[in-house]
């Protein structure tokens, strides 16, 4: 979250930035526009949309399953069936959730740039966001559109870049298990200070796999974040015609120009 927010923030205004003067920024001054209060603003509303939902769904289901499981131990059918109901219901409630959340990312994008480029507290970026979302709904549309299409087309590239890259993952496996060998061994011989051999080296085990995972899939990781800058570039290029088209009026008989002379294309 610490490197995820600011870095996406910071994209977010050096692409608004760069339309509006035309002026590049380079690593320092970039990371300077994300390490801010809107990051953290943008986390707030990630939190509110997704992370509090995709709780209560764990909680349910993980309580459903748990109860389900006690039941069957105890053997009390009713109770079971009774169960499995239940179950069936999260389920169901999990998957509209999902659905909903189609919409709700399709929302953030308007709620993130309101809050990353204008500077909107989180109330006003849900009004406001919402407003234009509701003006320029068309376009939204048509450019998530665009964008599934793109997505599944790199989730494709990506499934055979996975496989076309395992020489490098072959490069990589040796400087991976050395470089996350290091945090491993050193919270190992901490937890076993204080606890037994066992739970020290799961605990060691629990820092070695991510720290390996990345070194060994860096070239994936890259590739992929390639394609998040282009996604997030895409969309905010999309959001800055969509608040310009939202600010210009309509010209009608009802709404002439000032000047007769004027003509509108």
């Amino acid at each position: 979250a610490f490197i995820r927010y600011p870095v996406y923030t910071a994209i977010l205004r050096m692409v608004d930035g760069y339309e509006a003067t035309g002026e590049k920024v380079g690593f320092r001054a970039g990371w300077r526009l994300g390490w801010n209060k809107r990051a953290l603003r943008v986390w707030w509303m990630d939190f509110l949309l997704e992370g509090i939902p995709g709780l209560i769904l764990f909680v349910l289901i993980l309580g459903t399953v748990i109860n389900l499981i006690i039941q069957a131990f105890r053997n009390d059918t009713p109770a079971i069936v009774l169960g499995a109901i239940l179950l069936g219901l999260v389920i169901l409630l999990a998957v509209l959730v999902a659905l909903a959340i189609i919409f709700v990312r399709l929302l953030e994008q308007f709620f993130y740039r309101k809050v990353s480029l204008e500077d909107r507290g989180t109330k006003a970026a849900f009004r406001e966001g919402w407003t234009l979302f509701k003006h320029q709904w068309k376009s939204a549309v048509l450019m998530e559109l665009i964008m599934i299409g793109i997505r599944i087309g790199v989730g494709i590239g990506m499934f055979l870049a996975t496989f076309l890259l395992f020489p490098a993952y072959l490069i990589l496996l040796i400087p991976a298990i050395l470089v996350a060998a290091i945090p491993g061994l050193i919270v190992f011989g901490i937890v076993s200070l204080f606890g037994n051999v066992i739970i020290a080296a799961l605990a060691g085990f629990i820092v070695f796999v991510p720290v390996f995972l990345i070194i060994l899939l860096s070239p994936l990781i890259f590739l992929n974040g390639l394609y998040l800058v282009y996604d997030t570039s895409a969309w905010t290029l999309a959001y800055r015609e969509m608040r310009t088209l939202d600010a210009v009026a309509p010209v009608t008989p009802l709404n002439p120009p000032a000047n007769p002379s004027i003509t509108t294309q």
